[in-house]
């Protein structure tokens, strides 16, 4: 496990000194990415955890949501308004 100064932390595959194939990176906040990783950085197929409980899972390039993903939230009260 890689625990970076800033409080994140990274449990997965490496080359060449950074976070390359699949991983798991847990930030200090509470949130987490669990997918592939790329030169460091989230790109190719992921999913996200939010501290409110919403998820995000699909494709990510350069650290960014890219192309297709499904994005839940966890409050139904937000649920119930698009049914």
């Amino acid at each position: 496990m890689y625990h970076h100064p800033n409080g994140d932390k990274y449990i997965g595959e490496w080359k060449d000194d950074k976070f390359e194939g699949n991983g798991i990176y847990l930030f200090k906040n509470g949130e987490r990415y669990e997918g592939e990783l790329w030169r460091g950085r989230k790109k190719g197929q992921g999913k996200y955890f939010y501290t409110n409980g919403n998820t995000y899972t699909g494709l990510w390039n350069d650290n960014k949501k890219s192309g297709y993903g499904v994005y839940i939230y966890k409050r139904k009260d937000f649920l119930n308004k698009i049914l």
